[in-house]
C-alpha cells in the first residue's frame, strides 16, 4: 500500500497536502521505516536502487485513471426513460447493461411498466453513430415501432449525433404494450469526427437543395439555350 501511494503521489503534486498516507493509517514514522525497507529490498533484488522517478516511469503505462474507468463503465449501457403520464424524468428511468454480439449489434429487451405511453432510449453519453436495425413492441404479437431522434439521418448509415445526449424517442406505443425489443449498432465517435461528418453532410444537403431549386434549373436551361444559339451562329 505504501509503495502504491508513494508512486501515485509522485505524479500528483496537487494531492500532496491531503495527507493520504495518514488517511490510510500510515504514520510519518512508518513512512520512514517503509522507505528504508524499500531501499534494502531494492539492494537485495536489483543489486542497486531505482529512484522514485524511474519506478514511476516503469509502472505509469499500466495505470488506469479513474476518469477512464468511469468512461469505460458507461460505454456498454443504455439509459431508458419510460413515460407513464408524467413525461420523461430521472425518477422513471433505469440503466440496461449491454454487450454487442459478434456483428456489433446490441440487443435490447425491455419490460415496460403498466401504463407506459412513451419510451426514450439514450444509447450513449458521447457523440456517436447509431443504426437502428429494428424496434418492435409486443402486444400479443410484435409490431414495428416508429421513432424520432435528436440526431441527423445518414441514409443507410444510421443516425449521426453531435450531442453528448443522443436520444431515440418512441411515442406511438399501442396501449397495453408490455415489452419493447430493439437491435442497434452503436459506434462511438470522436467529437471532431462527428462535427466534420455533420459539416460535410450539411454541404451535401445544401448542394442538393441548390441543384433542385428553380433559379438553378432556369440557369441550366439558359446555358443550354446560349450554347445552342452559339452553334447555330457558327453554322
Amino acid at each position: 500500500l505504501w509503495r502504491a501511494l508513494h508512486l501515485y503521489l509522485h505524479s500528483r503534486e496537487d494531492l500532496q497536502g491531503l495527507g493520504l498516507m495518514a488517511q490510510m493509517g500510515i504514520s510519518g514514522e512508518e513512512e520512514e521505516i517503509f522507505a528504508l525497507m524499500e531501499h534494502h529490498f531494492q539492494l537485495w533484488l536489483l543489486d542497486g536502487t531505482a529512484t522514485i522517478s524511474a519506478q514511476y516511469l516503469a509502472t505509469a503505462g499500466r495505470t488506469i485513471r479513474l476518469e477512464e474507468m468511469i468512461k469505460e463503465g458507461k460505454k456498454n449501457r443504455i439509459q431508458v426513460y419510460v413515460d407513464t403520464g408524467k413525461g420523461f424524468c430521472e425518477e422513471e428511468s433505469f440503466w440496461v447493461d449491454t454487450e454487442p454480439d459478434k456483428r456489433g449489434v446490441t440487443h435490447v429487451e425491455l419490460l415496460l411498466p403498466q401504463g407506459t405511453v412513451a419510451v426514450r432510449l439514450d444509447p450513449a453519453e458521447h457523440t456517436c453513430l447509431v443504426k437502428v436495425i429494428q424496434l418492435l413492441g409486443e402486444l400479443g404479437g410484435t409490431y414495428p415501432i416508429t421513432y424520432s431522434h435528436n440526431g441527423r439521418e445518414l441514409e443507410d448509415q444510421g443516425i449521426l449525433y453531435t450531442t453528448t445526449d443522443p436520444q431515440i424517442v418512441v411515442t406511438d406505443l399501442v396501449a397495453g404494450t408490455g415489452r419493447l425489443y430493439g437491435e442497434l449498432m452503436i459506434e462511438e465517435l470522436h467529437p471532431g469526427t462527428a462535427y466534420a461528418c455533420m459539416h460535410l453532410l450539411n454541404r451535401v444537403r445544401n448542394a442538393e437543395r441548390l441543384y433542385a431549386s428553380a433559379p438553378f434549373r432556369f440557369l441550366k436551361r439558359l446555358k443550354k439555350t446560349a450554347k445552342f444559339r452559339k452553334r447555330r451562329i457558327k453554322a
